[in-house]
């Protein structure tokens, strides 16, 4: 086929050999995906299919590089799962014929090449041609070949100038999102260079993309800002919820080091709830957490933190989230970021479970220290550290936590040899 990419030709490979995998012979082995067969496939002695380890693997790369070449990005998540699906089951049942081919037939579009044109707010170019500049093509709003303008895609204040970015695929979606992720960096380097100059002030470095997009007059769409506002109504039920909470009695003026603490680490998570970028949500709720349950000392911080977080909620006689997550989150991903190293990604779901678990530990924080008549956070933390049933948690991280909590529980709490009393 004219224009095969080197993924597509992965893509037939895979399936090449998971074609081979699921024509096997079962080995009444132990199988981990069972699912019905399609009625137009099945047959009297097939209507369900199981698949092996092995197979189950090869199903899952087969699925990552379909989504990842071009030519099959059209497909949504579960459209190329389906897809998969019958084409395992067509080759389970119909083992006379190569599917490989007609599948890739079937399913791949012509990639097309077009430029996706992303107007910019408060940003403007004296010229009336265009201009290049970090990386990026810049038109002016009367520049004949953008779009005309629709209901979404409009040229008005604040919008100033479009930026016009060569994009390919098979998915309008996608190729949009590929080409504000190209005119985001743009703006991000331009931002940095201004500066230099003596004229421009920060405020005036706040120029970004507009929330439209267009391919052609007729192929427009738009993605809401990020951090856009949606409006909220209060019930009397959320009136009631929010009273029922520890934080909706911390007071304006903190009346000793404890509630200081406690201030401090509401200021941190509202920046994380305002926040767009998840990395920097991440990094605010870990500042959150350590105003509640951190120390100025020296050495590892990732098991103090998790530990402390755990220790907290069982010493109000609770379930606690699992400290690993927590462990791994600070050690690999906060502390990269802090140190200048560049950290692994993290998912919306991976910071709204840690948001979640962050807001419990202020609560906690907050309830625990007004029971037991704490005024400073010096005496939370040291009521944690010295709490009888933390010699318990340990032991208990220490069967569930993994490898990665050895060093520091062995520093802690060193494991008594066997044999000695």
């Amino acid at each position: 086929m004219q224009g095969m990419s080197g993924k597509t030709d992965e893509v037939a490979s895979i399936l090449r050999r998971l074609q081979a995998f699921v024509r096997r012979p079962p080995s009444g082995g132990r199988t981990v995906r069972t699912a019905r067969v399609p009625d137009d496939i099945a047959t009297e002695d097939c209507k369900w299919l199981c698949l092996e380890p092995d197979e189950e693997q090869a199903y899952g790369q087969a699925q990552a590089l379909l989504l990842g070449d071009l030519r099959f990005e059209y497909l949504e998540q579960r459209e190329a799962a389906d897809a998969l699906w019958r084409f395992v089951c067509q080759c389970h049942v119909d083992r006379a014929h190569d599917h490989v081919v007609s599948f890739i037939a079937e399913h791949a579009r012509e990639i097309l090449e077009l430029t996706c044109y992303l107007p910019v707010e408060y940003l403007e170019v004296e010229v009336e041609a265009e201009t290049d500049i970090a990386g990026l093509r810049v038109l002016p709003t009367t520049a004949d070949e953008i779009p005309q303008q629709g209901r979404r895609f409009v040229l008005d204040p604040p919008v100033r100038c479009v930026v016009a970015v060569p994009v390919s695929g098979t998915s309008y979606k996608r190729m949009a999102e590929r080409a504000r992720a190209v005119a985001e960096h743009g703006l991000r380097v331009l931002r940095i260079a201004l500066r230099e100059s003596r004229r421009v002030h920060d405020d005036q470095l706040r120029f970004r993309l507009g929330e439209a997009y267009a391919f052609g007059d007729r192929l427009s769409g738009w993605d809401r800002h990020p951090g856009s506002p949606y409006p909220l109504r209060l019930t009397d039920a959320d009136v009631e919820m929010v009273r029922s909470q520890s934080v909706a009695g911390l007071p304006l003026a903190p009346g000793n080091k404890l509630e200081r603490q406690a201030s401090l680490a509401v200021r941190w998570m509202e920046r994380a709830a305002l926040a767009t970028d998840l990395l920097v949500r991440l990094l605010y709720l870990f500042f959150a957490l350590e105003s509640l349950l951190g120390d100025k000392g020296e050495g590892e911080k990732a098991g103090l933190i998790a530990l402390r977080r755990a220790m907290l909620s069982a010493a109000r006689g609770q379930g606690f989230t699992h400290p690993s997550r927590t462990y791994w989150l600070y050690d690999k991903v906060r502390s990269a970021a802090v140190h200048g190293s560049e950290p692994p990604e993290v998912s919306a779901a991976d910071v709204s479970l840690f948001a979640s678990d962050v807001r419990e530990a202020l609560d906690d924080y907050l309830t625990y220290g007004r029971d037991q008549g704490f005024t400073r956070q010096s005496q939370l933390v040291q009521a944690l550290d010295h709490h009888p049933e933390r010699p318990r948690l340990i032991e208990w991280i220490r069967e569930n936590g993994g490898v990665m909590w050895d060093k520091y529980l062995n520093n802690i709490a060193p494991t008594q040899p066997a044999g000695e009393a």
